[in-house]
């Protein structure tokens, strides 16, 4: 991924740490170029993204092949020990789910941040993404591997058999 301007992030702690992939890769002072990362699913090998660098709220995020396109870089703000939000570089919206929605199979959006609990995220161990309000893990439905498909929340799993909820940066 190309370097990305400066924002206007808060402090930055080990959760955001393990988010970004790497503590190396994590400022502690107003967000750097290394903030912004990119998230890759496992099973599909394609990375999180905003259809056509789209900035318009509640367009849908997708799996997309990696382009170096601004729209597949997001950055982690933390708003306490375990709960962050994840901003996207291009719109600087958050991800959130659909109408707060806590139902499996509602696909994940960008929307302005607004301290909504929908927009609020966890990372565990095994790499998988979940939703605080929900509790359900961002996913690719089906296990697809293809380009285009809409990235969900659905039922969490263990990653081993059912890596399309796994994230990597």
């Amino acid at each position: 991924m190309s370097s990305f301007p400066r924002k206007r992030f808060k402090a930055v702690t080990a959760v955001v740490a393990a988010v970004a992939g790497a503590a190396g890769a994590v400022s502690t002072g107003p967000a750097s170029a290394a903030t912004y990362k990119e998230f890759e699913n496992a099973n599909s090998k394609l990375f999180l993204a905003i259809p056509k660098d789209g900035s318009a709220s509640g367009t849908g995020a997708i799996q997309w092949t990696c382009d170096g396109n601004p729209d597949q870089a997001w950055g982690p703000v933390l708003l306490n020990d375990t709960e962050f939000e994840v901003v996207n570089f291009n719109s600087q919206d958050c991800l959130g789910i659909s109408g707060s929605s806590t139902a499996i199979g509602v696909q994940a959006v960008q929307r302005p941040c607004d301290g909504s609990v929908d927009q609020f995220w966890s990372l565990d161990s095994s790499g998988r993404l979940w939703n605080v309000h929900s509790q359900h893990c961002l996913a690719v439905p089906n296990a697809s591997k293809a380009v285009g498909v809409e990235v969900i929340q659905w039922t969490c799993g263990d990653v081993s058999t059912a890596p399309e909820q796994k994230w990597t940066t």
